[in-house]
């Protein structure tokens, strides 16, 4: 995979940050909070968010990508979108599910 899912998960970030009100502190790393108490983003802005990454990872890889489909068959309720290393785990989820690995 010539993109790796965490690049392609920052690049998403960096672009809702240069076109949000509602930045994500991304020196903060994998820990940076998205949709969590003390997170920037709202529901709204979340799936603008989710909806670029699912988008880039299609461009990107070729693999269509499900985030929020993974997130409610894994763990309904759990915490995919707390952090960004959330946001990455589950996005490498949705590609081995997608591949069947």
């Amino acid at each position: 995979m010539k993109h790796s899912v965490r690049d392609i998960i920052y690049s998403s970030i960096e672009y809702h940050n240069e076109n949000s009100d509602t930045p994500v502190d991304i020196n903060e790393g994998d820990t940076a909070k998205l949709f969590s108490e003390g997170g920037p983003l709202d529901s709204l802005a979340l799936v603008s968010l989710i909806s670029d990454v699912e988008a880039n990872l299609k461009s990107m890889t070729g693999v269509d990508v499900h985030l929020l489909a993974y997130a409610s068959q894994k763990n309904p309720g759990n915490r995919d979108f707390a952090t960004v290393g959330s946001l990455i785990g589950l996005g490498f989820v949705g590609i081995h599910m997608r591949l069947g690995l």
